[in-house]
Parts: C-alpha cells; sequence; structure tokens
C-alpha cells in the first residue's frame, strides 16, 4: 500500500508537471512574439533567439508534443497582422520544423509586400519534407 501511494503521488507530479509545461511554453512564445515587434533592434533580436533555442530544442528526437505544440504556436501567431521582422522569423523556424501540414499557411506569405518575408516563405516550403518522399512513392 505504501508503495501504491508512493507511485501514485510520484505520477501525480510528473502529470501536473508535463501539463504546467504548456503553459509556460504559450506564455513564453507570447513573450517571445512581442519583443520580436518591438523597435529595439536588441529586444528583437534577443526574442529570435530566444525563441530559436526553444524551435531547436523542439526539433531534437524525443520532443515530439512540444514540436507540435512549437508549430501549432507559430501558424496560430501568423494568422494574425504581423510586423515582417516577426514573420520572418516565424516562418525561417516553421520552414525547420513543419512536416507540411502549414505549407498551404506558408504559401500564403510567398506573396507578402516585404521581399525578406516572402524569399523567407520559399525557403520555408524549400525546407518542408515531401510527403510522397516520406511514403517511399
Amino acid at each position: 500500500m505504501k508503495h501504491t501511494l508512493t507511485i501514485f503521488c510520484v505520477a501525480m507530479f510528473l502529470c501536473g508537471t508535463l501539463l504546467a509545461q504548456d503553459a509556460p511554453l504559450t506564455n513564453q512564445f507570447n513573450e517571445q512574439l512581442t519583443a520580436m515587434q518591438s523597435d529595439d533592434a536588441n529586444r528583437v533580436k534577443n526574442a529570435q533567439q530566444d525563441w530559436q533555442k526553444i524551435c531547436f530544442q523542439a526539433g531534437a528526437p524525443g520532443y515530439d508534443g512540444m514540436k507540435a505544440e512549437v508549430t501549432k504556436l507559430m501558424a496560430s501567431a501568423l494568422e494574425q497582422d504581423l510586423k515582417g521582422t516577426a514573420k520572418f522569423w516565424l516562418l525561417r523556424q516553421l520552414g525547420r520544423l513543419d512536416n507540411g501540414d502549414n505549407a498551404a499557411l506558408i504559401g500564403k506569405f510567398v506573396g507578402d509586400k516585404e521581399r525578406t518575408v516572402r524569399d523567407e516563405a520559399i525557403g520555408a516550403l524549400a525546407h518542408i519534407p515531401n510527403a510522397r518522399s516520406r511514403q517511399g512513392s
């Protein structure tokens, strides 16, 4: 009985930790996105670097859940009206992480008014693996 209670307590702690991690990731993203749209170049650079670190971690083997959440957050943000610097950086990260689910969304930016955003959208689409090649067809 004592071991069952201990195992239960550990399981509850781990579940609570995993559930709590989603909120901080969303909060971190919202903070970084706000900073990426700042007029302060250092603040933008720091936010981009911080978010890139999170994206690199999300892209590592074994972090599929985090990768899905990060990709979802970026795709959702790209549906909003953002400054070009923020769109550029989110497209860059999405191009590295996306499995093709957001190709249509990324494609919308191929016609963006800002050249850097257009170029990054094309690059992001080029980095997304072809679904047929993954299936072996």
